[in-house]
Order: C-alpha cells, then structure tokens, then sequence
C-alpha cells in the first residue's frame, strides 16, 4: 500500500502539480491511473524479455477493430492489486466508482468485432501465449449517441481530447508508408519484379497499449499506429509554390487514423478508407519483419516461429503486402513467397452475405497502390491458369474464385485473397464457419480443400463476470471453490447445485440489490421510476432490422394494450441500447419506433407500475458492465441468418440472465451449449412460406391490433411520421421474416411470465445456465485454436 501511495503522490505532483487541495477527481484519476501503470510496467518488460530469449512462436493479430472499454478497474482487478488500491483510494477523498467514472471509454470498435478483439488479447495473455495485437490509433472513435424528439444524431466521439495514460508512444520505431506514384518496370516478363515509387508518404508513428493477463504476471501489446505528417512536401510543392495549400495538403495526408469507418460503409470504399487499411497492414509487417529479423537472417521459414491472424477482410491487403515485401525486399519469386506466405496468415470472417466481405475498386487500387495492383493481377492470372490446366476449371467457377470481380466497375475480392493464400479460414459460429465453407466461398473449399475451423466463439469469464460483478463471483466460489477461475469447465460442477435454497437465497438477495441500483439510476437519469421487483428485460446489440428490435417493441406495445384491457401480468422493465449506423435510415427509425413507444408506455399511469421501456444511449460496454448484474432476461429475437455471433448472451447468462432466443442458427447453438429447458425458444427452424400482409391483417393475430393502434396515435407525435417507411416495409416488403412467428414468439412471453412467477424454477435455470456456461470459455477454445491453428 507504501508504494501505491508513494507512486500516486509522486504523479500527483510532480506530472500533474497538484496536491490534494487543488487536485480535482479527474487529476486524482490520472495519478492513481499512473501509480498502477507503474505496477504493471515491470511486468510488462518481464514478460517481453522471457518473449525475446525463449524465442517462442508468437502470434500478430491484425484488426482495426478493438473495444477495451475503461482500463483502470480491469489492471487492477487483473493485476491482483484491489486490497492495495482501495485501502489508497480510501485516503484520497473520493470512492473507486467515482474515480472509474472519470474514464474515457476506449472504443475502435464496430460491434461485436471490436469486443472479440479484445476478450481474444485478454485471453492470449492470461494463458500466457506469446501474441501481439495491431490497430490504428484513431483520432475519433466512433461517434456518440445523441437522442432528440426520438430520432439518433451522431457526435463526433473525440475521445483524445484528455490525456490517455495507459499507452506508451514508441517513436523510435515509426515508419514511412507511402502512396500513389508509379511502378518502374525492370523486366516486361516479370512486371512483379518492378520498382514500386511512391509520390506521397504518411508516418506511422506506434502507440503501445499494455494488456493485463489474469493475476499471472503476463503482460502482452497491442501496437496502434498514428498517422503523421512526413517532413518533406509533395514534390508539387517545387511546381506550385503555395505554402498554404502545400500544409493543408500535408496535414490531409494524416486522414488515414483520423476516424474509424463504420461498418455499413463496406460498400462504399474510398481512397481513405483504401491507405487506412493498407496503412495498418504495411506499418504492422514491417514491425514483425524486423522483430523476427533481430534472430533470423532469412524469412524463408518465418511460418514456422509466426502466425498473423487477419481478423477480418479489411485487413486483406496484409497479404499482399507481405508478398511484395518478400519480392520486393528479400528477393524471392512470386510462386515461393506465395508458399511462404501460405504458412504464415490465418483468416477469420464474420461475413454472412458477399456484401458483408470488403471489394475495392480495381481503378482505386490502381491508383493508391500501383505496385498491389499489379501484383493481384499476376497472381489472380497464375493461379487461374494452374487450376485450369491442373484441374480443368469451368468458366463459372472461374468467376467465384476469380480475385477480380469483372463487371463495369472491375474490383479486387479482398476476401478471396485471404482464403486463397492463409493455412486455415476460421468463422465465429459453427453455423456462419459452414456458411462460409459451403457458401461464401465454396470453391475454395472444393478446389483447394480449404481447412475451415470453427474458433474463437467464447466468452472471457474475467471480462464478463469477475469485473462486472464480483460479489456474484464470490458467491459461485463460496459453493464451488475458485478453482473455475483458472479452469472455467469447474463451473459444471453448479449444475450439482440447481436446486440448493440457500443457493438460490444468496442469488435472489443479489440480484435485488442490483435492481435497486438500477431503480435509482433509470430514476435519475430518465425520470423512469421503476419496481426493483419487476423483470428487467435487456436487448443491447447493433439497432438493426436482423437483431430483433422491431419484434420486441411491437410485443410491448401489445402487451400494454392488454393490460389496458385488464389483463394482469407480473411488472417488466424493457431496457434496449445500441447504435444505428449512420446512413442507415431504415435502422434510425427503429430507434424513433422505439421511443414512440416507451411514451405511450412510460406516460400511462394506469399501467406504468407494470411496464416501462427505457432507451438507454450510448451504450457502450463499460455501461453493459453496470448494467448486466440487474438483467434477468436478455432477448435476442435475431432475424433468420440474420446475425453472426450469437455469444453476446452469454456475458448476460453469467450474469444471472436468462436467454430468450429465436430462429437465427447462432443463437441456437448457444440453447444448444445451455440445453434448451434451460433457455426460452420461439419459431420454427424449418424455413416456411410467408406472407406478411395476411399475418398482419388476419383478425386471429394479435398484429392487427398493434398496427391499428399505431396508424392512430402516430400523427399525434412530433415526427412519428418517419416511422411509416418502416412499417411499410414490415406489411409490404419483410424479406427478412421479422413477423412470421410473433404469435409464438407471444406464447414465448407467457411461458417466461409463468417460470419467473416461480421463483424456485426461475433460480434453476439461472444457475444450471451459469454452470453450463463454462463449455463456452475462451480460454478453452483459444488453447484449442492455438494447438490445432496457430501453432502447427
């Protein structure tokens, strides 16, 4: 505790000058930030020197998506240094909430992508395997939630507008990326041996973020790039003479980490979003190329001491990059450094559609990267003659495996680079791994007997039960031990106890004291005064037609014009969160449906002590952390192959929540892992026929009365018009089935109103659902992943 005190003074006044008259709660953040850093630094340099002189194989995980949320309470909690903290914090006048509040949220992340990034470098090293993680160091990160009359604006998120003190800058090992120029031909019959002159450059300055292994004294990086402007002009400048234009110029070059592209810009790929993904792959290889060289001299067996996972197809042009290297700088031919690079890249996807996977104009490609472009077409050119002469490829297949989309725009099929030259192809489900087998890319998989591995669909415990609620962790430990700490399958062993009253007391008496949390916050936040009796009901995912929102608002809608007529059902609380994407407009009214709602509902005194809707802004994960502990039912209605990834329940069901879930196949592998008596179900896995017009107007179908309901009150509200374009599509055009099953999917809620009625059956479930969660631990899978994956 004498050191921790020593360390905060020490920060306080000497980096901050101040002491503790004039220290504000934020300065007070700062140091005590700084004094555990100090902590987790001696670690930090530990750990890379055992890296160094052991010379193990390590592994670089690519993604330009990372969402770590606040770091402060996880290097604490991790770091083993609570009992420390707390007693410092205790004499510095303010609690450890308030001083975790001050923390800006770290976000580079669309969702879930960003999450999986981050529980994958956690889980690396609190198994203490030797990775390393590279992103961009972006000026905004995402955007902020603003709501007004019901409808979302987005704000920029300036996230680096305060000091960041977690991160250390390495300027000593910046590199100079360039752009644009022209390719000077050494040989007309080898164009790829050329010389790639660029005519502009950007600096790739790194910023090191350490990541904390779970009380091991394991500290792994991951290294962000910042762009900053070179110091030299562009050659012009010797032309044109204009000093102004020639800085505007210069600082517009910096553009590549300015913002992160959301996810629904897939489609539309500019120049930025071209270098800002190439700006990653360059600066990243070039670090681990000169990384591995401080022990080798060759890189020709660099696949067996490395692997770099791709973690998506933004991250594609990693590949070619590392051919052009191994042409360009080593010497190799294409056919050999294809070879090599065959060992050395691992991809992953979480794609469910071809417009889901990144496609760059080939003319883009062209000009941004003229020597890239040269080389995809002589490799797309050589590997398509090889299967046709080799395995007699038809024209159509031809097509599919093509790199090169023809059409009037040509463009380069990023994702196809990355199955064709990587060692295995990994998905995020086992239903989308499948999809992309026998789907997205099927002719890779027949004609290159691609090995496609479903991996890395788990769920960090640490980062989803120890941190967000460690008195529900005490409590699992006081009836099995702490070894499920280190070994998550020991959870198993609580499904032993599913029927244990005192069990089922100690999680009952928890659980109301986060309600009663919660309560007071939607009070003071919201005005929404809620009963912390109630069933708190949550759905926090991407706003979105496939996630399910549009079902669950119009059930609430009608389960509040019933109990207008007198029905009685047992109080819920609906709490929903999530972003729309910006230009989605489609996904915007759903947000203002949302809110449409929650005031008829919440505005209703008849009703409101049995039903309120809250839409809760920007809510990111460190607001899910404060939220999970009071959940009891999480619902995710998903659209049928509508999402992904379907383990985002489980940081609700570890938290005492159960799962309620529809037709989407990931969503029921998750039922599957819990058993399904344990979670609710609705709809049908059999693909029907499907009318939406006839369900709505039938009179037998409860959507006939909530559609009559809402063309009445919605020109009563300021707006409420917008919605129609939504509610057009439901009667007119629901390619996604989003009303095929609400009958059952209301069935569904009176079976969940009649278990959690009976609190015994309801606490049951809770804790054979919390025991069975550890079959889906991360740190199972990524030893799995890191045996028959990453270290063959």
């Amino acid at each position: 505790m004498e050191d921790f005190k020593n360390f905060y003074n020490l920060y306080l006044r000497n980096f901050l000058s101040k002491d503790e008259e004039t220290a504000t709660l934020y300065d007070k953040y700062m140091a005590l930030s700084y004094a555990v850093r100090t902590h987790v630094a001696d670690q930090w340099i530990a750990t890379q020197y055992v890296y160094r002189n052991k010379q193990v194989k390590r592994v670089y995980y690519l993604s330009l998506d990372y969402s770590f949320g606040r770091s402060l309470k996880r290097y604490i909690v991790d770091a083993g240094i609570e009992n420390d903290v707390e007693k410092m914090a205790s004499n510095i006048g303010a609690t450890m909430e308030e001083i975790y509040s001050c923390e800006y949220e770290f976000d580079f992340g669309n969702a879930p992508k960003g999450e999986i990034a981050h529980c994958i470098m956690e889980t690396l090293a609190s198994q203490g395997l030797a990775a390393m993680g590279y992103g961009l160091w972006y000026n905004f990160a995402g955007f902020k939630q603003k709501i007004e009359a019901g409808q979302q604006k987005e704000i920029p998120y300036n996230w680096r507008a305060v000091d960041y003190p977690w991160v250390v800058k390495r300027t000593e090992y910046t590199e100079e990326i360039g752009f644009g120029g022209h390719v000077v031909a050494h040989d007309e019959d080898l164009p790829v041996h050329g010389r790639w002159i660029p005519d502009q450059f950007v600096t790739a300055s790194p910023v090191d973020y350490p990541v904390v292994g779970y009380k091991n004294g394991v500290v792994n990086t991951v290294r962000f790039w910042e762009g900053l402007s070179t110091g030299e002009f562009h050659p012009e400048y010797a032309n044109h003479g204009d000093y102004s234009r020639a800085c505007e110029e210069k600082h517009a070059s910096t553009d590549v980490t300015l913002f992160l592209f959301p996810d629904d810009s897939v489609r539309k790929v500019t120049e930025v979003r071209i270098k800002q993904q190439y700006f990653l792959a360059a600066s990243s290889l070039r670090d681990i190329i000169r990384r591995y060289k401080n022990s080798s001299d060759t890189l020709r067996d660099i696949g067996d001491n490395i692997v770099i996972h791709i973690s998506d197809s933004k991250c594609a042009i990693a590949v070619i990059e590392f051919i052009s290297i191994l042409i360009q700088q080593e010497g190799f031919t294409l056919q050999e450094s294809v070879v090599i690079a065959e060992k050395v890249f691992i991809f992953s996807s979480t794609a469910m559609d071809h417009s889901q996977v990144e496609k760059w104009p080939l003319y883009m490609v062209e000009k941004v990267l003229p020597y890239h472009a040269l080389l995809i077409k002589e490799l797309n050119q050589q590997f398509l003659d090889l299967l046709r002469r080799e395995k007699q490829l038809p024209d159509d297949a031809a097509r599919n495996l093509s790199l090169i989309e023809e059409g009037l725009v040509k463009k380069v099929r990023m994702g196809n680079i990355c199955v064709l030259i990587s060692q295995f192809v990994s998905g995020i489900s086992d239903y989308q791994t499948q999809y992309l087998r026998k789907n997205l890319f099927s002719e890779f998989n027949t004609y290159f007997n691609k090995n496609f591995f479903s991996g890395l669909n788990g769920i960090s415990l640490r980062r989803w039960l120890i941190i967000p609620n460690p008195d529900l962790a005490e409590v699992v430990s006081k009836y099995i031990g702490q070894r499920w700490i280190g070994n998550n399958r020991e959870l198993l062993t609580l499904e032993n106890k599913a029927n244990d009253p005192n069990f089922h007391k100690d999680l009952v008496t928890l659980k109301y004291r986060a309600k009663e949390w919660l309560a007071t916050y939607l009070l003071q936040e919201f005005s929404c005064r809620i009963d912390p009796r109630s069933m708190v009901v949550m759905h926090n995912r991407r706003i979105h037609p496939t996630s399910g929102q549009t079902v669950q608002v119009l059930y609430i809608l009608y389960r509040y014009l019933l109990l207008k007529e007198g029905k009685d059902f047992c109080p819920r609380t609906y709490i929903i969160g999530g972003y729309a994407a910006p230009s989605d407009f489609l996904s915007k009214q759903i947000i203002k449906l949302i809110h449409l709602v929650s005031h008829i509902v919440n505005s209703n005194q008849d009703t409101s002590d049995r039903l309120q809707l809250v839409f809760i802004p920007n809510c990111n994960a460190s607001q899910d952390e404060r939220l999970l502990p009071a959940v009891d039912l999480v619902e995710q209605p998903s659209a049928r192959n509508g999402v992904a990834y379907g383990l985002n329940l489980m940081r609700y069901v570890v938290n005492g929540a159960i799962p309620a879930v529809g037709i989407n196949p990931p969503d029921r592998e998750i039922a599957d892992i819990l058993g399904r008596n344990s979670v609710f179900l609705y709809g049908s896995e059999e693909e029907t026929s499907y009318d939406p017009l006839k369900i709505i107007e039938d009179e037998d179908n409860v959507l006939n009365l909530v559609f009559e309901f809402l063309d009445k009150r919605i020109p009563d509200f300021e707006g409420g018009k917008r919605i129609y374009p939504l509610l057009s599509s439901l009667r007119y055009n629901d390619e996604l089935a989003t009303l095929q099953y609400f009958k059952d999917y209301c069935a569904m809620q009176d079976r969940i109103d009649a278990a959690f009625v009976d609190s015994s059956d309801w606490m049951s479930r809770v804790i054979r659902n919390l025991g069975r969660a550890g079959l889906a631990s991360l740190d199972d899978l990524i030893l799995e992943f890191y045996n028959n994956v990453w270290g063959k």
